[in-house]
């Protein structure tokens, strides 16, 4: 099989795209691609379209052409494209605390989402204790009374890492979040001991 080539840089839609995310796949491109240095910020301004475009176009193509020619057009797009970080520290922290566990989702889906959200938080300098952290998690699950109790019972300690353990173990790729049966309860108290047995023995991540 042909090597995959990485010549062509990650493309920029203004309508679609998150800026910031782009901006990082850009600099990840930056590291492997084999293309001249001198080049790349040509071929990064050639695959852009509509205003993004025409604002990379209106520094030189001499200028492009140089060895910090990516820094420069990055720079210029930031002019336009990147928030404040006010405004970043704000839709983050709004995205964070609007995250809730839809009924389709798996609990192993939506801790990588949680988890995500709150890095993305977290970069901008918002980071919250470990202890609030855990009940974030547990409250935006989208769990029964009972079913938190028993994620509660599974961890000797309010952490993180013990509760997202904890509901990996107890409810793994279950969904939806909400329901009844008897079975299902009396089967969950038992894996609900067992981590807390897991726990105490401390084999929990």
């Amino acid at each position: 099989m042909a090597a995959h080539s990485y010549k062509v840089p990650p493309p920029f839609d203004e309508n679609k795209s998150d800026y910031e995310s782009w901006k990082n796949e850009i600099k990840i491109w930056k590291l492997v691609t084999e293309l001249d240095q001198r080049k790349q910020a040509l071929a990064v301004t050639l695959s852009l379209t509509g205003k993004a475009r025409t604002i990379a176009l209106e520094i030189s193509a001499e200028d492009l052409n140089k060895d910090n020619g990516l820094t420069t057009l990055l720079q210029k797009l930031d002019t336009v494209y990147l928030k404040e970080e006010k405004d970043r520290q704000y839709d983050a922290y709004t995205e964070f605390d609007n995250i809730r566990r839809d009924s389709n989702v798996t609990m192993m889906d939506y801790i990588v989402e949680f988890e995500r959200v709150y890095n993305k938080m977290s970069k901008l300098k918002m980071k919250l204790p470990d202890a609030v952290l855990a009940f974030k998690l547990l409250d935006t699950a989208g769990l029964t009374v009972k079913d938190k109790q028993l994620a509660l019972t599974a961890c000797s300690d309010v952490t993180f890492s013990s509760m997202k353990s904890a509901l990996k173990r107890i409810f793994g790729d279950n969904s939806p979040p909400v329901r009844t049966s008897q079975d299902l309860l009396e089967k969950r108290t038992s894996q609900a001991l067992k981590v807390k047995l897991l726990c105490h023995l401390g084999q929990t991540h």
